[in-house]
């Protein structure tokens, strides 16, 4: 039973990091004009980079998350 309870937390947890990254990224647009973080380019700025970054975190987290769900959820009862 913890296992179960360890793994679910685990997702939890994993699903809160995903919020908050896309919340603080979303955060930094209206303090930093230029940081709509939709391209990591050598002419854009720092803050937009870390949008960009943080962003990605989220996205890859999610997929990661979601992958991870679909198999656990369609592999054969032990």
């Amino acid at each position: 039973m913890a296992s179960v309870v360890n793994r679910i937390y685990r997702i939890a947890v994993a699903m809160i990091v995903v919020a908050w990254t896309i919340v603080v990224a979303s955060a930094l647009d209206p303090i930093f004009p230029e940081a709509r973080g939709l391209l990591f380019s050598s002419e854009s700025n720092l803050a937009n980079g870390v949008a960009f970054f943080f962003f990605c975190i989220g996205i890859i987290t999610v997929c990661v998350i979601v992958v991870v769900v679909a198999v656990k959820a369609f592999r054969a009862p032990e």
